[in-house]
């Protein structure tokens, strides 16, 4: 598309009258104007004379492209999704209550005001500018986007608030810090079969290839040093189960939760002594799910050629100010999801007479939160969530039950499902991100990294001369990892010293990095450390996590950056190409086996079923010239993806039994 320049004057709010971005494009006066140059991609840069008038502007502009999008993700985040879309949303609507992402965002903001208030009025700016597009559609000077007119839902967006910033923000965190589907898994899993669960050794990575060089690990030299520790026991489930009602819960629950999944992410940075112009590059591919429009939006701000605080290139979640992933004029980074274990879940047994929860050997009193849901075309639904001041939130009725699953075969007989997470008392994202917006170079994004709460992201960085690797969370400090049971199955809530103490992991504990001997850094939602390289989490010196994913592109990244650098230098195009690279590592552990049984058919009488079968040695033959790349037209890559699901459920679909299903949808 062709590039163009409007010009919007200032709104009344910031001193002069409010006009149109299209209104405005001939200046009529010497007021100060912000400029919006559109370029041939269709992003937005936008000029601003101060801060302040550059975040009202970027509220406009995003709300002119995006507000029948940025109106969904709200309601998404303030559980309202029913009352306009009908039936088919109240399952998401519900988790959004439960979670109450609406008041925990209220009360981030109400911190972000009182610490920061230079932060919260530059949110104020940015929603007033989104409240000017809707007052312009409201007024009909402007015609509904697609989406909101006749076409669409032909609603108008409600005004939008700070509040909703901050429902939007912690929506976003809890996804990139969700482990809640993961953990009821794995105690269903247990359930079904304890030993299956011993075996899998869940934590075990497929590949050891880890994003801390060696070095940087600490506690390294305590890795392995003590015994492993045995699975504990779970309380009693009621008999009569039916795995297919079960499986069928689940799979609704992965449906309510599947947005807030971690399919992959990959980012890495390459010091400037080892690149062809002297300085690093830094390359990232967020994953985010390719639809239309994108949950991300493109932009640039600037202020600070007219003495403001902000030159910043890059990505916003749809819904937000600023920008989130990107570039300055100093330094650029690049994120992934960390995974760190910001969850837990507990079996607690509950008097509902007395409205009160037993927790270790305390009896805690927990209130009940009424939340209605309005339904389209449909009566309205109730739920009731049960909380516990300073343990978190019980699922029950509230999740489970109303998915289908059985409360009592998760947690047990006559026990509740306790969930507690770091979101429900902190966050601080929202001025990390304005932060890292400001930040001039390396240790100035490395300050700004040092204030996340509760995003558990994987930061690559780099500035001019140097590359680095930060990932800081409040990570619940569980103690000493010899003497835990597992933290990723559910906990016994009668045991008091399974509960958390408030403390967090140290910093100096945290993953960091910075220009490391081997000229690289990378992260692919790998484990950060190697103590789960063994498989076993319960002899390390330190818990941080579990569910990372198991190395398949963390593998083939550390393979191919490392032999970029040993030929050196690595050039621009070279991180192009691998940033497109899709070969499939999995097919290097799979096929292998493959290939020698098929060399023993004719030998094998065990084999005697695949002989005379010219169709599958054709295949095997185009699978062993197969290059491993997992092109849109390569008849090999979809028998290979099909072969390695069937290859899991021969092997373990037996012993998962109906659970199969959920768990390879949950993490192929």
């Amino acid at each position: 598309m062709p590039s163009f320049t409007v010009r919007l004057r200032l709104p009344l709010s910031l001193g002069v009258a409010a006009c149109s971005l299209i209104a405005c494009s001939d200046p009529v006066d010497d007021t100060p104007q912000i400029e919006v140059f559109v370029d041939a991609a269709g992003v937005p840069h936008i000029y601003a004379p101060d801060d302040a008038s550059l975040f009202w502007a970027a509220g406009y502009v995003q709300a002119e492209a995006r507000l029948a999008q940025m109106m969904m993700v709200r309601r998404r985040a303030l559980g309202r999704q029913a009352e306009l879309l009908g039936a088919g949303k109240v399952d998401e609507d519900e988790l959004s209550r439960l979670m109450n992402f609406r008041d925990l965002g209220a009360r981030d903001m109400e911190r972000l005001e009182r610490e920061h208030p230079e932060d919260f009025a530059l949110i104020e700016s940015w929603v007033a500018g989104v409240n000017a597009y809707i007052a312009e559609l409201r007024a009909g000077e402007r015609e509904p986007p697609v989406g909101l007119g006749p076409e669409g839902v032909d609603f108008i967006p409600e005004d939008w608030s700070p509040d909703d910033v901050g429902a939007i923000a912690k929506l976003l965190m809890f996804g990139n810090s969700n482990s809640l589907e993961n953990e009821i898994l794995t105690t269903v899993l247990t359930r079904f079969d304890a030993e299956l669960f011993d075996k899998l050794e869940i934590a075990r990575p497929a590949y050891p290839v880890y994003t801390l060089p060696a070095a940087d690990v600490p506690g390294a030299a305590e890795l392995g040093a003590r015994p492993r520790r045995g699975r504990p026991s779970l309380p009693p489930a009621p008999e009569g189960i039916d795995p297919a009602e079960i499986n069928a819960g689940l799979k609704r629950l992965h449906e309510t939760l599947a947005e807030f999944s971690v399919e992959g992410s990959n980012n890495w940075a390459v010091a400037g002594a080892h690149t062809d112009n002297g300085r690093p590059r830094l390359a990232n591919d967020p994953h985010q799910p390719l639809t239309s429009p994108a949950i991300i939006f493109a932009l640039h701000m600037n202020s600070r050629d007219a003495g403001g605080s902000f030159d910043a290139a890059g990505f916003s979640f749809a819904g937000t100010p600023g920008v989130q992933l990107g570039h300055t004029g100093g330094v650029a980074w690049a994120a992934t999801t960390g995974t760190a274990d910001c969850m837990d879940l507990w079996s607690v047994s509950a008097d509902a007479a007395a409205q009160t929860v037993q927790v270790g050997d305390e009896s805690v009193a927990y209130t009940t939160r009424v939340e209605t849901i309005e339904v389209a075309g449909g009566p309205a639904r109730s739920l009731e969530v049960d909380e516990v001041p300073g343990y978190g939130i019980m699922l029950g009725d509230a999740l489970l039950m109303d998915l289908g699953i059985n409360e009592a075969f998760v947690a047990g007989v006559d026990r509740r499902l306790l969930l507690n997470w770091t979101g429900f008392d902190h966050g601080n994202e929202l001025h990390a991100f304005f932060e890292m917006a400001r930040a001039q170079g390396a240790d100035d994004f490395e300050a700004a990294a040092d204030q996340m709460e509760v995003g558990t992201f994987n930061w690559t960085f780099a500035d001019a001369s140097a590359i680095g690797y930060r990932s800081r969370i409040l990570v619940p400090d569980r103690g000493d990892p010899a003497s835990l049971v597992i933290p990723f199955l559910m906990l016994d809530g009668d045991d008091p010293s399974g509960y958390w103490s408030g403390a967090h992991l140290d910093d100096a504990l945290l993953p960091r990095s910075r220009d490391p001997e081997q000229g690289f850094l990378l992260s692919a939602n790998n484990d950060p450390y190697g103590f789960t390289d063994d498989g076993d989490l319960s002899n390390d010196p330190f818990y941080f996590g579990t569910f990372f994913l198991p190395g398949f592109r963390a593998q083939r990244a550390d393979d191919e950056l490392r032999a970029a650098i040993a030929a050196g230098p690595v050039t621009r195009a070279q991180m192009q190409a691998l940033q497109l690279d899709n070969r499939v590592t999995e097919a290097d552990l799979i096929l292998p086996p493959l290939f020698e049984a098929w060399a023993q058919v004719g030998n094998d009488a065990e084999l005697s079923a695949y002989e005379a079968r010219p169709d599958l040695a054709a295949l095997v033959q185009s699978l062993e010239a197969w290059d491993r790349n997992m092109d849109a037209d390569s008849g090999e890559a979809i028998a290979f993806y099909a072969f390695s699901h069937e290859l899991a459920r021969a092997s373990i679909g037996d012993e998962m039994s109906l659970v199969s299903d959920a768990v390879v949808n949950a993490a192929p």
